[in-house]
Parts: structure tokens; C-alpha cells; sequence
């Protein structure tokens, strides 16, 4: 043990009166580089990778509200206090035959600072996990033609003409690359917002906004395309049809493939 370790044992001790915490495991966890200013947090965060029950009470009482909003930024509601669960489980119990994280606080840094990365790349791998890379399946494909034909902005149209669109809309689907398909499954039936696509690739919500506008551009092509050489009309009749839809079909598009990026 050397002096630095000591004197930030003293101020732990200070800091935490009612936390017992014996030299040695502070030295422990201390980490080259540790600063003293992060004593207090260092002190308490060896006693929770020790079990010691009044540090866990601190530890839930000054960090668990900051690690619920960490993780509540990038997970949808219901899935906040499962997710919450698994960081405190990993933090403080440990998983999979691991020690409890928190014993790789080294003091290099304030520990709310570390807390919500820690928080944040959990999240990330549950939403991950709990949303895994799948191709649109053929009836989810099937329910949002159903839906985009239904839809208000396709009313003028003749019934035959938003049958044609149904079917067109779901080839198109089928016709898209895999990774455009994914997204299509996160913003429509998984309703995930930027921040979440973001966090399940590893990229910038920017490149999730451009892979997003570039899969519409997309979704349309196909879709007028599969619309056009599906129907059968008369030169007449094609004429009109194409003049009809051509606003209402994007109408109808823009709404199903509606922002959910509300964060």
C-alpha cells in the first residue's frame, strides 16, 4: 500500500462514515492513475463490490435515479426497469460467473461518469438483444400493405387500384436489400426511435436518418414500379390511373413510413 492509497482511504472514510471498508480492499481496486479527488467515489464503490450493505444503500440512493434516465434514453418504457434490473444486477452482483463491474472501478474518473457508460453500452446490448437483425417477416410484409391500403389517402382510388397498390406495396418489401428491410422493421412495427437504431448498429443517429431517408427512396421506386407493371388497363385507363395515384401514393407512403424519432 502506498501513501496515495491511504490518504484516499482517510477521505472515504470521512466521506462515508458509516461505511466500513478495510484498507486492503481499497488498494485493492486502486487503480494506476487514480485521482484523489475521486476518493469518496472510489471508497464506495470497493464497498459495494464487497456486499457491504450500507454502501449499496448509499450507492441505489445517490445513482440508481441517473442510471434509470441513462438507460431510459435509449430503451422504450417498457423496457426500462428490465433493462435497469440487468445493470444493477452486473454492477453490484455480478453475472455469468463474473465479479460484480463495479470492482473494475478504478478511481481514474468520477463514478457517475463511469456509471452511465456502463448503463448505456448495457442498455445498447439488451436492446440488441431483445430486438435481434431479422428480415420484415412475410405476414408483418402482408400487414403493412394492408395498412398503407387502407390508409384515408388512398380513398379516391378505385378498389381494384388500392388492391394493385397492396400487392405492389408488399413486393417491394420483399425486393428490398436485408439491412433496408431491418429498418423498415424497426420504424413500422417496432416503432424505435433514431437513437435506439443507433445504439443496435453502433453509428451516429445522423447515419441512421440517412439510412432511413435512403430505404424510403427506395420503398417508393419499387412500389410505383411494382404498381405500374402489375396493373392492367387500357391506354386510356393507364393514363388516369398513373395521374391519380401519383400524389396519393405518396400521400399514403409518407404516412405509414411516419418519423417515430420523438427524442
Amino acid at each position: 500500500m502506498n501513501d496515495q492509497q491511504r490518504h484516499m482511504w482517510t477521505q472515504g472514510r470521512v466521506a462515508w462514515p458509516d461505511v466500513d471498508l478495510p484498507l486492503e480492499a481499497l488498494a485493492e481496486q486502486h487503480a494506476s492513475g487514480a485521482k484523489e479527488a475521486f476518493a469518496a467515489d472510489l471508497y464506495l464503490a470497493a464497498a459495494c463490490g464487497r456486499g457491504v450493505p450500507e454502501a449499496l444503500a448509499h450507492f441505489r440512493a445517490a445513482y440508481e435515479p441517473a442510471l434509470r434516465r441513462a438507460v431510459g434514453r435509449q430503451l422504450p418504457e417498457a423496457q426500462v426497469d428490465d433493462a435497469l434490473q440487468l445493470v444493477l444486477t452486473k454492477l453490484l452482483v455480478g453475472r455469468e460467473g463474473r465479479p460484480p463491474a463495479i470492482r473494475t472501478f478504478g478511481g481514474r474518473s468520477r463514478l457517475a461518469t463511469w456509471l452511465k457508460v456502463v448503463a448505456r453500452r448495457t442498455a445498447s446490448n439488451y436492446l440488441r438483444d431483445q430486438h435481434p437483425e431479422r428480415e420484415v417477416a412475410l405476414e408483418e410484409a402482408a400487414a403493412l400493405a394492408d395498412y398503407a391500403a387502407r390508409d384515408a389517402a388512398l380513398g379516391p382510388l378505385k378498389k381494384s387500384y388500392r388492391e394493385a397498390f397492396r400487392t405492389a406495396f408488399a413486393a417491394a418489401i420483399a425486393d428490398l436489400p436485408p439491412k433496408s428491410r431491418n429498418l423498415l422493421r424497426y420504424e413500422c412495427v417496432d416503432k424505435l426511435s433514431r437513437r435506439q437504431v443507433a445504439s443496435i448498429y453502433g453509428v451516429t443517429e445522423v447515419t441512421v436518418s440517412r439510412w432511413r431517408a435512403a430505404m424510403r427512396v427506395e420503398l417508393r421506386t419499387l412500389t410505383r414500379r411494382h404498381f405500374v407493371r402489375d396493373l392492367e388497363l387500357g391506354d386510356d385507363e393507364f393514363d388516369s390511373a398513373v395521374g391519380l395515384i401519383a400524389s396519393q401514393l405518396e400521400v399514403s407512403l409518407s404516412r405509414l413510413l411516419r418519423e417515430t424519432d420523438d427524442d
